[in-house]
């Protein structure tokens, strides 16, 4: 499947990035999710991606939901992923090429899940990250159910699984209180990070609709 997507040339928009230190570009791409994912889960996702290359190689594949469950009206920009519950599914990544997360474990090259947890505060994390807020990866055949895991422990445990540390696989995400004028955009928001800045469609617990925008840190370590 992966080779699959490393076809993929239909509908790319480059999205170009001056001086950016990674040499990522941004682009769209056509397609469905990858038949790997289960089909309760497939059904939630947009039918198109946005992807991260390095010249004409894919480096990451995003597949994200259509509609972003909110427990609530979120006051701002810079608050919205606190109304994001944990486990929620935000989607599936395709890594096309194996990577470093943001505690500089190895991601290999696979199709994970992509779902929300916020960093426990419970003494054993003091003086890590800035944000509390991650997307912990899953690989696709452990995670086949839209309300899979009760909490973030049990979702955490088998995102381990198949780690060489045992350690779940998690990438940062970053609030946003000034969107920029376009998105979806590369960023470097800190010093030796890179990310990647959008906006989700996300639906009010009531019926209500908003947007949350957020960044995904693609590239940089710290602690979770």
């Amino acid at each position: 499947m992966i080779k699959r997507l490393l076809c993929i040339t239909t509908l790319w928009a480059l999205i170009a990035i001056p001086g950016f230190a990674a040499d990522f570009e941004l682009g769209k791409i056509t397609e469905s999710a990858p038949d790997d994912v289960s089909s309760a889960i497939s059904e939630l996702l947009s039918g198109e991606a946005l992807q991260l290359k390095d010249g004409d190689k894919p480096q990451y594949s995003f597949w994200f939901v259509k509609e972003l469950p909110l427990k609530a009206a979120p006051e701002s920009s810079k608050k919205a992923l606190d109304q994001i519950a944990d486990v929620t599914l935000a989607g599936v990544i395709a890594v096309h090429v194996a990577h470093r997360d943001y505690r500089d474990d190895e991601i290999y090259d696979d199709i994970y899940t992509m779902r929300f947890g916020v960093r426990p505060e419970d003494g054993d994390h003091q003086g890590t990250s800035e944000f509390l807020y991650f997307l912990v990866l899953t690989p696709v055949q452990l995670d086949e159910d839209v309300e899979g895991f009760d909490d973030l422990d049990e979702l955490a445990e088998v995102s381990g699984e198949e780690t060489s540390t045992g350690h779940p696989i998690v990438l940062s995400i970053r609030p946003v209180a000034e969107p920029a004028a376009e998105l979806p955009t590369l960023t470097t928001p800190v010093d030796k990070h890179k990310a990647m800045q959008l906006t989700l469609p996300a639906k009010i617990k009531g019926g209500d609709t908003t947007q949350v925008t957020f960044e995904i840190v693609y590239e940089g370590i710290g602690h979770l």
